[in-house]
């Protein structure tokens, strides 16, 4: 499992090795470097001397590159460092360790902390790690000491001793099958089935390796859609007109359709969850809100030309609205791990867009779409299964039951209620 993949999850005893391995600085020691604030950097060439150097601004680029690598290589061996419960095992090689911890400077400023301009120059986990041990106290006793450090020297003799070993070993082997007659056929015959069922082994938890350690909910709803072959039913329902079975290319699409769908999608979701649902709102308020968003950058003129207010006032001033505007209990864009081998193997994560608590202490869970599907039984055929994971999500943060499930349509304006075989 890499170790990006590894975030938010832990595991009774983890093995951290190769952090010997020098950090990837490609990107700074190109031809051309590349930096998204700091723009192109290239050599200069001189043609009368017929040389080339490193203009300024590409030294700075590299310098930049380094320090933003390194800092994330650090995060990354953070979160390396903090996945195991009991016990955390780090394997690395080096040529020669004794010079290379002879070599390996630690300098401390006044806050007792190692300086951060001696952690730039490392290159690669080990080096953070073992500057980290080199003050560390291995002779304090066993039960007390955080830390054990094992140093194994290999040279090539020892190396070539081991080969030399395993050959004969395979020598022997063959030497037995070779004298059939001081051995049965029967203890030959088991023998080869031994070694055979050796070389045919395989990992009794297999599955559980090649797995993803975590999916998002968009994910399995995707494998939802394909399992049960949602968009080919849509695709082949006659009831529906040429334009709603088939996608306009995009070069006839009218300018303002051109705009990302999933940006408006975005920006619908984003207002929602920074407006607040106990007050009301109408067009001249909410306008005054988008252009408050607009100042302070959050926002820009070309999306408020893409949100359409009248669509978000319909649903603020809907049943729905005015049950959230009455609620105690309001809570948008819960993010959520849910662990359930009856949905995926897999760790499930996932955001809810909104639950909210009615008159009756009932939860109500609330999911926003825009998408432009023209029935409702769309939205509940596609979205059925995200829905159910949020549900069971929610009730096991709360410990308590889900009482009723919307989706909420901004393409139908209107509120689209989800059940479950019970």
């Amino acid at each position: 499992m890499t170790i990006h993949k590894s975030k938010g999850l832990a595991f009774p005893y983890v093995i951290l090795c190769d952090t010997s391995k020098k950090y990837n600085l490609m990107d700074a020691s190109s031809t051309i470097t590349l930096h998204h604030d700091l723009g192109i950097g290239i050599n200069i060439v001189n043609q009368k001397y017929k040389i080339s150097y490193p203009s300024v601004i590409k030294q700075a680029i590299k310098t930049k590159i380094e320090t933003e690598t390194k800092s994330e290589e650090l995060r990354m061996l953070y979160v390396a460092l903090t996945r195991a419960k009991e016990k955390l095992i780090i394997f690395a090689t080096v040529k020669d360790y004794e010079k290379f911890n002879l070599n390996q400077l630690v300098i401390y400023n006044d806050e007792g902390k190692i300086t951060p301009q001696i952690v730039t120059n490392n290159n690669s986990y080990f080096e953070n790690i073992n500057m980290a041990l080199k003050d560390y106290d291995f002779t304090i006793e066993t039960e007390k000491r955080l830390f054990d450090k094992n140093v194994i020297f290999v040279n090539e003799d020892t190396s070539l001793k081991e080969l030399n070993k395993e050959k004969e070993e395979v020598i022997n082997i063959y030497e037995i099958i070779k004298e059939n007659n001081k051995y049965s056929k029967e203890e030959v015959k088991k023998e080869l089935e031994t070694v055979k069922e050796e070389l045919e082994y395989t990992y009794d938890y297999l599955d559980e390796v090649t797995l993803a350690s975590r999916v998002s909910v968009s994910e399995l709803k995707k494998e939802d859609i394909e399992e049960n072959n949602i968009l080919e039913e849509k695709f082949t329902d006659k009831s529906l007109s040429i334009e709603e079975r088939y996608k306009r290319p995009t070069f006839l699409e009218k300018e303002e359709e051109k705009y990302s769908a999933t940006r408006k999608g975005t920006l619908v979701h984003f207002i929602l969850e920074n407006l607040d649902m106990k007050k009301s709102y109408n067009k001249s308020s909410l306008n005054e809100f988008l252009n408050t968003l607009i100042t302070t950058g959050v926002i820009d003129e070309e999306d408020k030309k893409h949100i359409n207010i009248s669509k978000i006032l319909k649903f603020l001033e809907s049943d729905l609205g005015s049950k959230i505007k009455e609620s105690s209990l309001i809570k948008k864009e819960q993010e959520f791990v849910l662990k359930d081998k009856n949905i995926s193997k897999s760790v499930i994560q996932g955001v809810i867009d909104l639950y909210f608590e009615d008159n009756d202490n009932n939860i109500v869970l609330l999911d926003f779409k825009t998408d432009r599907l023209s029935k409702e039984e769309e939205y509940t055929l596609r979205y059925k299964k995200q829905m159910m994971i949020y549900k069971v999500a929610l009730e096991k943060i709360l410990k308590k039951e889900v009482k009723n499930t919307y989706i909420y349509s901004f393409f139908l304006d209107k509120k689209i209620e989800v059940k479950f075989d019970e």
